[in-house]
This record gives structure tokens, C-alpha cells and sequence, in this order.
């Protein structure tokens, strides 16, 4: 869901302030894989934005940049994959280890965002609007935790067995998702109609 509130500088500059967010795991199908991880996702955004609209040429493409606060809750859940996570190439032992869950969090505080698009004037008071671009929101900070997290874990790799701690598996599995670079760059689409009072 987007809303926008938008004030003519000049006929070619536009000053918008806004917001956008809302339920956006649906838009990825739910889940995603770190390395060979997957991870059930539910995620609440909340990014107020602030930002200009030029129109370069004084016809209907437009050009728009800004500045995004995000307020973003992403909490994710583990899925083992037959009776192992495998993580880093290391295949821990999915009972021993517990539920793998935590939550995710952009590093910017403030994240820069540029678009390009269109926006027609139908009469004098409808249009309609269609913009497409990126907001650049950084890495992430994960923090992950196992039910079991005393309980010790055997993890195999190709040289043989070991035991380590659920603890250090839920770390393990940290480190995988602040590696994986899918929610640095948040996609901006937009379309809509207008109506100028």
C-alpha cells in the first residue's frame, strides 16, 4: 500500500512525502533460500519516504529521488531439509538442533531511492501514474535463535562428525542470512490515478 501526499514547487518539480509498506512477503511467495537453507518469512514494512518529482522535459516522463525511512519487522522461520539444515555446508541434525527462528533488520537508517515513470494529465483534474525504480536499504543484522540452544548437535561435514551446541547453529545461520544480499535493494512500482482539486 502506498500513500502520497504531493506539492507543486514549479510545473516541472514536485515535492512528495509519503508512505509505503504492508505485508510484502506475499510478493516473493512467502519464503526464500539462503544458500540451501529455506526460510518461511513474514514481514510487516513501514517506510515513510520524502523526495522530489522533476519532469525533465515538461511532458509526461518523470524522474523521482528521495529518502526512505524504514521501519521494517521481518521475522523468519527455518525449514529443514530432510532431517538436516545444511548451513555452510555443514549438515546439522534438524532435531537436535530445534526450531531455527529470528528476525531481520536493515542496517540504513535512512535509505536513498531514484524511480522513473510517467504521469499523463487525462483532463485538467484526472491523471493517471506509473513509476518503476529502487531504494538502496543496505545489508541486514540478523538475529536468530534454537529452541535447543544448550542441547548438543551433530554437525557433519566432508571430514567426518562433530558436536557442537544449538546455539552455534543459530549463529551459523545468522551469519548465512546477513550474507545473502535479497532485501539490500527494495523494488519500487507504483501505479495509480490521480486528482488534482
Amino acid at each position: 500500500m502506498v500513500l502520497t501526499s504531493v506539492g507543486h514547487l514549479t510545473k516541472k518539480t514536485e515535492l512528495q512525502a509519503g508512505w509505503a509498506g504492508g505485508d510484502v512477503a506475499d510478493l516473493f511467495g512467502g519464503d526464500f533460500d539462503a544458500d540451501d537453507v529455506n526460510y518461511d518469512v513474514d514481514a510487516d514494512f513501514s517506510n515513510p519516504y520524502l523526495g522530489v518529482q522533476l519532469r525533465p522535459t515538461g511532458n509526461w516522463f518523470t524522474v523521482g529521488a528521495g529518502i526512505i525511512v524504514p521501519d521494517n519487522d521481518i521475522d523468519v522461520r527455518a525449514n529443514a531439509e530432510g532431517p538436516n539444515f545444511r548451513i555452510d555446508n555443514v549438515d546439522y541434525n534438524a532435531s537436535e538442533t530445534g526450531t531455527l527462528q529470528g528476525t531481520m533488520e536493515h542496517r540504513n537508517k535512512l535509505a536513498p531511492y531514484a524511480t522513473i515513470g510517467f504521469r499523463p494529465n487525462i483532463t485538467n483534474n484526472f491523471g493517471l501514474f506509473g513509476e518503476i525504480g529502487a531504494a538502496y536499504m543496505g545489508k541486514t543484522d540478523a538475529t536468530v535463535t534454537s529452541s535447543n540452544a544448550d542441547a548438543d548437535v551433530t554437525a557433519t561435514t566432508v571430514n567426518g562428525t562433530t558436536t557442537v551446541k544449538g546455539s552455534d547453529v543459530a549463529k551459523a545461520a545468522e551469519q548465512e542470512l546477513e550474507d545473502k544480499d535479497w532485501l539490500e535493494w527494495f523494488p519500487i512500482v507504483k501505479v495509480g490515478a490521480t486528482y488534482r482539486f
